[in-house]
């Protein structure tokens, strides 16, 4: 593996290493760069984000899941409701059919 030694500092990296292709960050004016470290590292970090992403579509499913169980139960009150004016109205149409008879053709 290429060992490339830096002379500048900087948290921010400014080259890449021309056999692994991943950046080179210079923390000190003498740093050395290892490609199996800089690698190791890498995964590292990506292992960190996943793990971060992944709790954070578990919440978000958490969250969505509990949204729409609200939402059904709102639908179902709405549709029971629903359901009783309908009765309401029906029972109301038939007392007025007993008091005002339709009118014969």
């Amino acid at each position: 593996m290429a060992h490339i030694k830096t002379e500048r500092s900087s948290k921010f990296a400014e080259d890449f290493c021309p056999n692994c292709c991943l950046p080179i960050f210079k923390s000190t004016p003498d740093y050395v760069h290892n490609c199996v470290d800089a690698l190791r590292n890498t995964v590292e970090s990506m292992k960190i984000r996943i793990a971060a992403l992944e709790s954070e579509l578990r919440n978000e499913v958490v969250t969505y899941y509990r949204r729409e169980r609200s939402m059904m139960l709102q639908i179902a009150e709405l549709h029971e409701q629903m359901e009783h004016k309908q009765i309401n109205s029906a029972i109301f149409l038939d007392e007025v059919t007993v008091y005002f008879p339709k009118p014969l053709e």
